[in-house]
């Protein structure tokens, strides 16, 4: 119902009810998709995985002292768990100079006439530009690599005297693995995607 005053339209109360009402729907509808923006809750999720029963590999090899009481290690091997699939293995090696567990501040040089030599299997393994030893082919779940340096054919071996006294040259081999098989969701090979290079290739 209208009444018409001087000139103007009054709403009856009932229209004006209503207006208010929308108008409150519409600000409440605002402020929820302005708040939504800023303000994300979610339910907990649960950990659907399991933790790796992967052990990390085993190093053999053998450490002896030559006629001058100089270090020498070969016969060095990788043996991988058994993860249900075959790996591919690099393996660092990381020489000093110790003392009663102290390390010379002056690491040990590579190379005819300095600290040490490494002859190691080239039939098998490849030395990366990144300073790691690597396995040509893949090891088998549970398998063991090819020896990097065989028994009585090649070492690293000590050439030189250790740089103060009392210190003896140590060797520490680290090795790593990665799945052979398999790729990324970017559809790279998994170890191009952790390694940056194929060592098949």
């Amino acid at each position: 119902m209208r009444k018409e005053v001087g000139g103007m339209i009054i709403c009856s109360k009932k229209r004006k009810v209503i207006f208010i009402a929308i108008l409150l729907v519409i600000l409440f509808t605002t402020m929820t998709v302005v708040l939504g923006k800023y303000v994300h809750t979610s339910s907990p999720l649960e950990a659907k995985y399991t933790i790796s029963s992967y052990n990390t590999p085993t190093i053999k090899d053998e450490v002896a002292k030559d006629e001058q009481n100089r270090f020498y290690k070969d016969d060095l091997t990788v043996s991988v768990s058994d993860c249900g699939y075959p790996v591919y293995v690099r393996v660092a090696l990381i020489v000093t100079w110790q003392k009663d567990g102290n390390v010379y501040g002056q690491q040990p040089v590579e190379g005819t006439g300095k600290d040490y030599l490494i002859t190691y299997n080239t039939d098998d393994w490849f030395l990366g530009a990144d300073g790691y030893y690597y396995c040509k082919n893949p090891v088998p779940s549970g398998g063991t690599t090819p020896a990097l340096m065989k028994k009585d054919e090649q070492a690293i071996k000590q050439i030189g005297d250790a740089p103060d006294e009392g210190y003896t040259m140590h060797v520490e081999v680290a090795a790593e693995t990665i799945q052979a098989v398999g790729s990324t969701d970017s559809n790279t090979k998994a170890v191009m995607d952790a390694w940056g290079m194929d060592p098949e290739t």
